[in-house]
């Protein structure tokens, strides 16, 4: 009795933890689709991204299998009315990108950035309080400015399948066949290698709010066994900092369709973990001290918004001051992502690219 006693305060505790760093949010009642949506074509698109400041979007093979599109987002949250089918005579280049616009000499709505023909899907991230893209795959991690949408800096990595910025943007962590490689930015120089368990592999990071940690997301590499726990690392040397329990889903495929499957929420007192699987996938939200199950939600993908106080899991918005449902979301969602700076929300669907926007309570 004493140990239920004691675990049921642990898990108020964390929650409350939670609940203090967004208690000053306003409460918002309802999500609201913002016109227009975009198609997507029949192609990998593993993930979709913010840029921190609200003012881009990215969607990995927009265009082609081998390109990125970046949408410019106008103040009043308007985007570009783009085909859903396009053609050479809708773009000009410059600068070795593609701009489609009405004029060339009105903003720019839309570019996309050509890149070697990929068809296991890019994935993208934007530094933090910068205009800054990366991107991997195909062999390579490339790092683009929104200012004239030019190329910074590109390096070869084999089998990169994931980047993310930390939150002072000085590290840059990536997943590369099983493998973490902490790099120095902007230079992309090696600060450290993490190698996985035997008969492991490691398929996706997050930094936490102070930079001084890594969470991953390990799973089993073995034939129909793809179970998944979380180890977290110290950034400055590698070292192991503790280990979470292997979660209890039996996942059958390997990890790594679409991404976040891990993230820190506020306080870095718990973590949201994607279980990716072909029915019943699930979010869990575990205390990152011990790997205890906080919540659970149905859906294959979330996000956090830390300004915000949001936490978005399948087809719901939640509030993370009391966990209540504020919204719903249409579709079967793949991926999805907040912009830092506001409560917008943009999901991509098999076949759709859907922004919303959660609107407080009257």
């Amino acid at each position: 009795m004493q140990l239920k006693n004691l675990s049921a305060l642990s898990n108020a505790v964390v929650q409350c933890a939670v609940m203090l760093l967004v208690v000053h949010q306003v409460a918002f009642s309802k999500a609201e689709e913002q016109k227009p949506r975009l198609s997507l074509r029949q192609v990998a698109v593993k993930n979709i991204a913010y840029s921190s400041t609200g003012k881009y979007f990215a969607i990995p093979n927009f265009i082609t299998t081998g390109s990125v599109g970046v949408f410019t987002v106008a103040p009043n949250g308007t985007i570009a009315k783009v085909p859903s089918r396009f053609t050479d005579k809708d773009f000009y280049r410059s600068r070795g990108v593609f701009y489609y616009a009405g004029k060339k000499d009105t903003l720019t709505d839309m570019v996309f950035i050509p890149l070697q023909e990929f068809s296991k899907g890019y994935t993208v991230s934007f530094a933090n309080k910068a205009d800054t893209l990366v991107i991997c795959g195909s062999d390579k991690i490339s790092i683009y400015t929104m200012e004239n949408i030019s190329l910074l800096k590109t390096i070869d990595l084999k089998g990169v399948s994931r980047a993310v910025y930390s939150n002072d943007n000085s590290m840059i962590a990536a997943v590369a066949e099983g493998k973490l490689y902490l790099l120095k930015s902007p230079d992309l120089s090696s600060i450290l290698t993490i190698e996985p368990d035997n008969g492991c592999k490691f398929a996706d990071v997050a930094f936490s709010s102070d930079n001084r940690f890594l969470a991953a997301y390990e799973h089993k590499n073995q034939m129909l066994d793809y179970s998944s726990r979380v180890r977290i690392f110290a950034t400055d040397n590698g070292s192991e900092d503790r280990r979470l329990p292997w979660l209890n889903e039996k996942i059958t495929t390997e990890p790594g369709n679409h991404f976040p499957l891990i993230s820190y929420l506020p306080s870095d007192s718990a973590l949201a973990v994607t279980l990716e699987k072909t029915m019943f996938a699930k979010v869990l939200v575990l205390k990152s001290v011990d790997g205890t199950v906080i919540k659970e939600f149905k859906g294959s993908c979330h996000a956090v918004s830390v300004n915000s106080g949001l936490f978005a899991a399948g087809n719901s918005v939640y509030n993370l001051t009391n966990w209540e449902k504020t919204g719903d979301i249409t579709g079967a969602v793949t991926s999805m992502s907040f912009a830092p700076e506001s409560p917008d929300l943009i999901v991509t669907t098999l076949d759709k690219v859907i922004r919303y926007k959660v609107t407080p309570e009257n």
